[in-house]
Formats: C-alpha cells, structure tokens, sequence
C-alpha cells in the first residue's frame, strides 16, 4: 500500500479518537437509560407493592372488625406485619380489636407481637 505522509497519519488519528469518544458518549447514554429504566421498574414494583399491603392492610382491618382469626392468622401467614398498620389517630389493628371486641385475633396479635401491647393511640 501507499504510505501515508505525517498529515494524514494524524487525521487518521483524529477520525480514530473521534470515534472512540462518540463510541464511549454512545455506551454512556445508553447505560443512563438503562438505569432510568432499571429506575422506573423499581417505582413501579415499590408501587404495586404498597397497593397490594393497602389491600392486605384493608383486609386485615375487616378480619379484626369480625374478629375472624383464620382469615387474619393467613394473612400474616403471607406477610402480613400487624404492627405495620396504623391510622391517621395511632389506632393499630391491636387496638382495633381491643375495642372492637375481638378476642381472638388480639389474643393471637399479642402473642406474636407482645410490644404491641403498650402502643398508644392519639388519646394515649
């Protein structure tokens, strides 16, 4: 082949580090959008998870009001945290009960979660 004078050596160079740069620009934009993405997954993972505890937690509510200790024993069975739950007054499900008279779901409540026992509410 020819050989190439020193002018044109250092275009080849130049065309040669260009490229690597738009190359690495390239891989980094795309790895911002994978991370965007890998972002917005997560978001919405975290968000079809709180939907579905507000759903349990709604459940567990009405399993407390009936005192309905089977439906409330599977619930925490598949993850129900009953301590988890409080009202916009303080009220637990712990409390729920106490005052709603349910003595079955208290009593397995306080065995499984016994520092449930001194939460207070607004009113103490």
């Amino acid at each position: 082949g020819e050989e190439k004078g020193p002018q044109q050596v250092t275009m080849v160079i130049a065309r040669s580090k260009k490229q690597e740069e738009e190359e690495e620009e390239e891989e980094e934009e795309e790895e911002e959008e994978e991370e965007e993405e890998d972002q917005e997954e997560e978001e919405e993972e975290e968000e079809e998870e709180e939907e579905e505890d507000g759903e349990m937690n709604e459940v567990a509510l009405q399993c407390v009001l009936k005192d309905d200790f089977v439906n409330f024993s599977v619930l925490v069975g598949v993850g129900l945290d009953p301590s988890s739950w409080v009202d916009e007054n303080g009220m637990t499900l712990v409390h729920w009960a106490a005052c709603n008279g349910s003595p079955k779901v208290l009593a397995f409540m306080l065995k499984r979660a016994p520092h449930m026992a001194g939460l207070l509410n607004k009113w103490g």
